[in-house]
């Protein structure tokens, strides 16, 4: 297969890939030139409105001033549309630790938890949600620092617009698989009390199980208690327990997470068994194992989209900066933008097709038109991202109802069309098959002068889903909100 070229880059192979990117690692050129990972994505921006989405994306994670978050050197959009992400190439992830050793060190789970929390803290204090905290998002760097990645599903809670996100269900927090959830830094914090239970007994506190469709495991989620990771000392179970609560008001703060994880660790670890002393090097750096960016085990798409801009010619490079090990000063401002360019550069970025959170739910809510700071209506929405497997036609419109048409590159099991009018949350519905074959068409009714909100959805046996662009009906602006 033919690599993708990157200017300014050589030496490129593909070292990962998910359901929405492609990873590389590449050598950038000169004579300091350092080993880098690029995140290329599949989906094209030839619409206007993902555009302005980056834009009001990179303003809100620029904002995040940790250096215990993945460094995002430079952006840009070429001139086939496809966006790619040049990044600190990381040696390895979490997960990929859990599936190498199983049940981690103590010391190991909690050095990661710190470096997590404090991640958080500083994004949840810039207004910043992560949306996505898994083991496969928690990288190593070269001396064995973890670090947060994929801030690419990051939403700003002041943000109003078109904005989608998507996250893996495996350790969302029950407010994110209802229809009624709503993103809060206490669904980071469950997401990371998931990936700590998850390191130290080998799997997250709900597994998927074999044949279990998303809406059934949601089910134990959101009614069964969570099993507490007996082999940790109990200072940390407990820790890990209060993080898994189902009532987010009752979780504790990413603060207090930090505060614990510092003393109990500090306070214990001469009596963990599984000490550091006892633990291997941390991952190696460099391909072909071990390596990593962003998340390699991508299981849902995710995006945003918003409104217009720019020029056909290519992108702009932001200025590369390094980071910070020493703790010493702050990561540079990102530039601003350049007038009439396609691309800003960002800290980190969220990318691509558009998504709710398959079956279980996730938040759309419609913003009215006209709403000052919302993206433009995208009426001429585009039918759907290029390298998608569902795309959807703009909505027709018959009398008191709507049809919804679409294509779908490969059978699934099921289709689900997601609805949500007038700032409700959605509601997903089964599409009925006729004959055995996968539906690509259903008519709904709609009220008069409403607007709406469609999208929809594909799941396979295996729990995969495919979700489409979001069409909008009657100048709704939709936005998606990531739990």
């Amino acid at each position: 297969m033919t690599q993708p070229t990157f200017p300014g880059y050589s030496d490129v192979y593909q070292i990962g890939q998910g359901g929405f990117a492609d990873v590389y690692r590449a050598r950038e050129a000169g004579p300091m030139g350092r080993d880098v990972a690029i995140k290329r994505f599949r989906t094209a921006l030839d619409d206007p409105a993902s555009v302005e989405q980056f834009r009001h994306e990179c303003q809100a994670i620029k904002r995040v001033d940790s250096q215990d978050v993945v460094l995002v050197y430079t952006a840009e959009i070429p001139r086939d549309g496809q966006p790619y992400l040049v990044m600190e190439l990381c040696g390895g992830s979490l997960l990929d630790e859990i599936r190498r050793r199983g049940p981690l060190p103590v010391d190991q789970v909690t050095a990661a938890g710190r470096s997590v929390a404090a991640a958080l803290r500083s994004a949840h204090e810039a207004g910043v949600l992560h949306g996505d905290v898994t083991p496969q998002n928690v990288l190593y760097r070269r001396g064995g620092a973890a670090v947060l990645s994929d801030f690419g599903l990051a939403v700003a809670r002041d943000y109003r617009g078109n904005v989608a996100s998507g996250f893996n269900p495996v350790h969302a927090a029950p407010e994110a698989l209802r229809s009624d959830g709503s993103a809060s830094g206490a669904s980071d914090v469950y997401g990371l009390g998931s990936t700590l239970h998850h390191a130290l007994t080998g799997q997250p506190p709900f597994p998927p199980r074999a044949g279990e469709r998303d809406l059934a495991r949601a089910q134990r989620v959101l009614t069964e208690p969570a099993p507490r990771a007996a082999e940790a000392p109990a200072w940390l179970a407990d820790l890990v327990q209060r993080m898994l609560a189902k009532d987010p008001a009752t979780r504790p703060t990413t603060n207090e997470v930090l505060t614990t994880l510092l003393e109990g660790g500090t306070r214990t670890a001469p009596a963990d068994q599984r000490s550091a002393a006892h633990q291997p090097p941390p991952p190696a750096y460099g391909p072909p194992e071990g390596h990593a960016a962003v998340s390699q085990e991508m299981t849902r798409d995710r995006a945003g989209a918003g409104a217009p801009g720019g020029t056909p010619d290519g992108g702009l490079s932001g200025e590369h900066t390094r980071n910070r090990q020493d703790g010493a000063g702050r990561r540079p401002e990102p530039p601003a933008p350049a007038p009439n360019r396609r691309w800003v550069r960002p800290a980190a970025v969220g990318v691509a097709v558009l998504v709710l959170a398959a079956a279980v739910l996730g938040v759309v809510q419609l913003l009215g038109a006209g709403t000052p700071d919302a993206a433009p209506d995208p009426a001429a929405a585009p039918a759907g991202p290029a390298g998608s497997v569902i795309r959807l036609d703009p909505p027709r419109e018959e009398g008191d109802a709507v049809t919804l048409s679409w294509s779908i590159d490969r059978p699934v099991a099921d289709v689900g069309v997601a609805v949500a009018r007038d700032g409700a949350a959605a509601a997903v519905q089964p599409v009925p098959r006729s004959g055995g074959e996968t539906p690509t068409s259903v008519t709904l009714p709609v009220d008069a002068g409403a607007g709406y909100c469609f999208q929809i959805q594909g799941y396979e046996t295996n729990g995969a889903v495919y979700e489409s662009n979001v069409q909008p009906l009657r100048g709704a602006v939709c936005r998606f909100q990531a739990p």
